[in-house]
């Protein structure tokens, strides 16, 4: 399993670097490891489109592929809607 990411800074984040994220997400030649790397990065991004590409990325084939997906997804959400979040508060 890829090592546990502390909550990440969306100000580090650019549009590019989500374009890649799910470039990579939805590519058949992502390895397994990327794939864990890019979902563990996306679980600790407390962002609206982050949140979206997991979702996005769960409804594919290759999502079996991260097992533990399904918990990136749940803390994600977890420290999205956070009241600590001021992106959350942007977003809606």
């Amino acid at each position: 399993m890829t090592e546990h990411k502390d909550i990440q800074d969306p100000e580090d984040y650019t549009e590019e670097d989500y374009q890649a994220f799910e470039r990579k997400l939805f590519s058949p030649f992502t390895r397994v490891s990327e794939l864990e790397e890019i979902c563990m990065t996306l679980a600790h991004l407390p962002t609206k489109i982050a949140q979206d590409l997991l979702g996005k990325f769960k409804e594919t084939q290759r999502a079996s592929e991260v097992e533990w997906l399904d918990l990136a997804i749940e803390e994600g959400q977890f420290h999205y809607l956070s009241p600590e979040n001021e992106q959350e508060e942007r977003d809606y």
